[in-house]
Order: structure tokens, then C-alpha cells, then sequence
């Protein structure tokens, strides 16, 4: 099907050129410098975006009583969602400074609202491939990684955040 051919190239080319942008960022810092505010700030970001995966595995899994979306993915919680939110807030700010001119801009409600952002983000992401892959019929590689959920959890929620790092 041309339609879902031409999405897919847009979804992932699309989404994950913002990655690339991330790292093209400078900052204002003269070409030739050492430092790399472009890198540093990629780093913030996808620290900050898949500690959303991370920390909502664990206060799903130990907290998790109340199903966020059964019929897309019966296993993600909302107690999941909420640990991934303030897991992401709390990583955004550790992290703060590793960030360089791009974190150094930032007000501490700015910098909530990033973390924030990419958790929203990042999870919404996990729901949409997940609801790519049952539409589809397709089963995801998770026995090549079962701790991480799979091959396509590893990248869907940071891919599908990338716009959030600009």
C-alpha cells in the first residue's frame, strides 16, 4: 500500500531528523571549539526521554494497578505513566548541566516542562508503535532483548520525542 509506504518513510525519516538537528545544534559557539553543545544537548534529551521508559517499567511493575490503554498495551499503567512523568522531570534536572548553552538558557520551569515533555512525548510514542504493530499483525523481536521490551521499544519513544529536544 503506497499511503502506508510513504507514512512510514515520513514517520521515521521525519521524526528522527530531528534527531540530527539536535546534534547540529551549536549554540552560538565558533566553529573549531572544542566543545560540542550540539552532542551534549542530544545527550540531555535522550537521557531524559528514556529515563521515561525506564522509571515507568519499574513504578508500573511495583505500583501498577490501573491500565492507561488495555487495548492497544495491556501492560502499560497509568501508575507507569506517572513514575515515567517525574522520572523524566528528575533525570532533566540531574542532567541539567551536562546540556551546556542549551541547558544554560533554560529556567527551572523550563526545564520541568522539557522533562515533562519528552515523557509525554516518548510515552505517547510507545502507544502509537504499539498500536502499529497490532494493527499489523506484527510481533516485535523482544526475545532478542526481554529486558528492554524488544527491538522497535528501544528506539520508538525517542524517535517519536525527537521533535520535543528542538
Amino acid at each position: 500500500d503506497l499511503g502506508a509506504t510513504l507514512f512510514t518513510a515520513a514517520y521515521i525519516g521525519g521524526l528522527a531528523s530531528c534527531l540530527l538537528a539536535i546534534r547540529g545544534l551549536r549554540f552560538g559557539i565558533a566553529p573549531g571549539e572544542a566543545a560540542a553543545p550540539g552532542l551534549r544537548a542530544l545527550l540531555w534529551y535522550a537521557c531524559t526521554t528514556k529515563s521515561a521508559d525506564i522509571f515507568a517499567y519499574f513504578a508500573g511493575k511495583s505500583l501498577g494497578r490501573h491500565t492507561l490503554a488495555p487495548e492497544i498495551s495491556p501492560k502499560k499503567t497509568v501508575e507507569g505513566a506517572i513514575g515515567g512523568l517525574l522520572g523524566s522531570v528528575a533525570v532533566g534536572f540531574a542532567l541539567w548541566g551536562v546540556a551546556g548553552p542549551a541547558g544554560a538558557a533554560m529556567s527551572a520551569w523550563q526545564v520541568a516542562a522539557f522533562g515533562a515533555s519528552c515523557s509525554v512525548a516518548c510515552q505517547l510514542g510507545d502507544l502509537v508503535e504499539s498500536r502499529f504493530k497490532r494493527r499489523a499483525g506484527v510481533k516485535d523481536s523482544a526475545h532478542y532483548l526481554p529486558e528492554f521490551g524488544g527491538m522497535m521499544d528501544m528506539t520508538d519513544g525517542l524517535v517519536f520525542a525527537a521533535p520535543v529536544g528542538l
